[in-house]
């Protein structure tokens, strides 16, 4: 979906907390490849790794988006906030030299917002209900159709 689109039904959204993170979030500048690369080469620097997170936000927003359909418990807000979360620990990992971390960056924030739904009784992108449960082993998720 969208990113206009999606940002256009959020401003119109109920809860005022929503339309005032949209207020926030439109004037973000993107980065240019040039200037993410700079940042990516600086990371030790907190404002870098600021910088780069508001960066990441359009993307994080469309896939909170297109995930709180699939949840009765989180808003979009939470979803958002998983996403943030997933970008810094991408981030943070990121000893390695990897030659496409984008890629790498969005694969986490997709991962960490749907380990949120689904550990809140949502349903996966399938359609499939996971449900947490506890185990002498651990966590175990239960498959419902």
């Amino acid at each position: 979906m969208k990113y206009s689109f999606i940002i256009h039904e959020l401003k119109n959204s109920a809860d005022q907390n929503v339309r005032t993170f949209v207020k926030d979030v439109e004037g973000i500048k993107r980065l240019t490849v040039k200037e993410r690369q700079h940042y990516l080469a600086n990371l030790q620097e907190a404002e870098a790794l600021n910088i780069l997170v508001n960066d990441f936000i359009p993307y994080i927003i469309r896939v909170a988006y297109a995930n709180s359909s699939k949840s009765n418990v989180l808003s979009v807000l939470d979803l958002v906030n998983e996403g943030i979360l997933g970008t810094y620990k991408a981030l943070n990992r990121k000893h390695r030299k990897d030659k496409d971390i984008t890629r790498l960056i969005r694969a986490q924030i997709r991962n960490q917002i749907q380990s949120m739904v689904v550990s809140q009784g949502g349903t996966t992108s399938a359609g499939i209900s996971l449900k947490r449960k506890h185990h002498q082993q651990g966590v175990v998720y239960v498959i419902y159709r």
